[in-house]
């Protein structure tokens, strides 16, 4: 009896200490498209060509197609967490609608961005424009 409440007690302790499971780092609440959208500096429809690696962070470089926010220029480089675990489940060749947040200089997106090709979004944002040059 003493040696199972030890096992317990001691897999408790490991539980708490480790931090979060995948499953848990990557449970995000679903954002309705209007949500992300306002959240959004940018949100554009790319084709993904390539990742960089600069300095250990990891970005995702698209040629974008169409505009619905922000300044966003043919190509653009967006900070981009690639973990297998969680979305954006990225693809080079793939084209996705990016919803990315922070400065025009530093676009990011994560594991909770609604990025991802929907046509449903792509018909629901309405009216698009073509990138800057």
């Amino acid at each position: 009896m003493a040696n199972a409440l030890k096992a317990l007690f001691v897999l408790g302790v490991l539980t708490f200490t480790q931090g979060p499971s995948q499953a848990e780092a990557c449970s995000c609440l679903l954002t309705s498209l209007e949500a992300a959208r306002e959240q959004a500096t940018a949100v554009f429809e790319g084709r993904l060509e390539r990742f960089e690696t600069v300095n250990d962070v990891s970005y995702a470089v698209f040629r974008v197609q169409r505009v619905w926010k922000g300044q966003v220029t043919r190509s653009v480089r967006v900070r981009a967490e690639q973990n297998t675990m969680c979305p954006p489940h990225l693809q080079v060749g793939a084209t996705s609608i990016v919803y990315a947040v922070g400065a025009a200089s530093d676009l990011r997106i994560d594991g909770c961005s609604r990025t991802a090709f929907s046509e449903n979004d792509a018909r629901e944002l309405g009216t698009s424009r073509r990138p800057s040059r």
